[in-house]
């Protein structure tokens, strides 16, 4: 046999042996890969006192979190309560949604405007502008075609009138039935006293100043839409 055939088994020989050990090795550790990640020590779990049961039916129940209604959920909430189009019920200079020029604002996300992939984790300092600014463009549209008829929702009262005198039987008896309305598509539940006599108040004359019919559904409407109960849920 010639020296190098003899040179060539004998490295075949070792490469086999060396995969026999490697191979043995890997299946003692149970992997089906040489490499063993060093153990790192955990930390201790730490762990919370569990709640207390209590079987009192009037015991108060733990209040949840306030979720904030961001900008796609508000303008569709109200578009659903006012009865009007999410993207015509407000619009900047006339040209583009105002849901879309305030989204950020609302705590949208914009990636193809802002670069923003994710929208802020609370309300910044012109949130609340922005909210109000939606609400009561929604609600001057929504008063709007109601004057301009058919109306939908403030049905009860004249809303051609100059004014509203909240002591009339008849006139209170309209602005609590059209204030009842706007709770219910806004809210969904039915005002309280305190809450209407609260609403019927825009009607009266402050500093001199008579708010119309059209006003006074316009303020009442935006008072119920920036509600808290209505921004977060």
């Amino acid at each position: 046999m010639s020296r190098s055939i003899l040179l060539m088994l004998t490295m075949r020989a070792l490469t086999a042996l060396g995969l026999t050990v490697l191979a043995l090795a890997t299946a003692a550790c149970g992997r089906d890969d040489a490499y063993l990640p060093p153990v790192l020590p955990r930390e201790p779990m730490t762990t919370l006192p569990p709640p207390e049961l209590s079987c009192d039916e009037t015991a108060a129940p733990v209040p949840e979190p306030f979720v904030w209604k961001r900008a796609d959920p508000l303008a569709t909430d109200l578009a659903l309560a006012l009865a009007l189009e999410p993207d015509t019920m407000c619009r900047e200079l006339g040209v583009i949604p105002c849901i879309e020029a305030e989204r950020v604002a609302l705590g949208g996300s914009d990636p193809l405007g802002t670069g923003l992939y994710a929208g802020s984790a609370r309300p910044g300092l012109t949130t609340p502008n922005a909210v109000d600014r939606l609400v009561l463009a929604a609600c001057a549209e929504r008063v709007d075609r109601d004057a301009r008829g058919p109306a939908e929702i403030v049905t009860e009262i004249d809303l051609a009138a100059s004014a509203l005198d909240a002591d009339d039987a008849d006139a209170r008896a309209a602005m609590i039935a059209d204030a009842t309305a706007l709770h219910r598509r806004l809210l969904a539940r039915d005002p309280s006293d305190a809450e209407l006599e609260i609403l019927l108040d825009l009607a009266r004359p402050e500093d001199g100043l008579t708010p119309s019919a059209r006003e006074w559904a316009t303020l009442t409407c935006f008072a119920i839409g920036t509600r808290t109960d209505n921004l977060f849920y």
